[in-house]
């Protein structure tokens, strides 16, 4: 008997004891708290699925905004689910995110992306505003209406 191996009995580990402890945490929060918990891990989820198919554009111009940006791509007819930008903390680079609906496109729409939101396509975009106002001001005769008025 001595030379058989003497099993010693341990009491059983209670994995009740752990969940029991988060069940008791969550207890006590109000209903208000674990609304805003709901939310936050609904709202990571959502974010995490906008961004599944995402292009990347690096150094953009710091003049776009995320509305013109919306407004450049729905005329491109790019479909996107969200759009962001983020702005390297060392070099001060700013790269635009942008969610695409369809994975199937996504480099179609990284070629037509390239040339778009630099500085040159900045630039084009405030040219053609530029000259579209002042030549709707020309043929309806905005500024002899201005000097005719001042007159009087």
């Amino acid at each position: 008997n001595n030379n058989e191996p003497q099993l010693i009995q341990t009491p059983p580990v209670e994995p009740d004891l752990i969940n029991t402890e988060s069940q008791q945490r969550t207890q006590r929060l109000t209903k208000e708290e674990k609304h805003k918990i709901h939310n936050r891990a609904c709202t990571l989820k959502q974010r995490k699925r906008y961004y599944q198919h995402e292009i990347k554009c690096r150094n953009i111009d710091k003049r776009f905004t995320i509305r013109n940006i919306k407004d450049i791509l729905r005329q491109h007819r790019i479909s996107f689910t969200a759009i962001n930008f983020s702005t390297s903390s060392t070099t001060h680079e700013r790269t635009l995110h942008i969610g695409i609906k369809d994975i199937s496109k996504v480099e179609t729409y990284e070629v037509q992306i390239k040339t778009l939101f630099t500085s040159e396509h900045y630039q084009q975009i405030k040219y053609k505003v530029h000259h579209r106002a002042s030549r709707h001001c020309r043929e309806n005769n905005y500024y002899r209406r201005r000097a005719s008025s001042n007159r009087k």
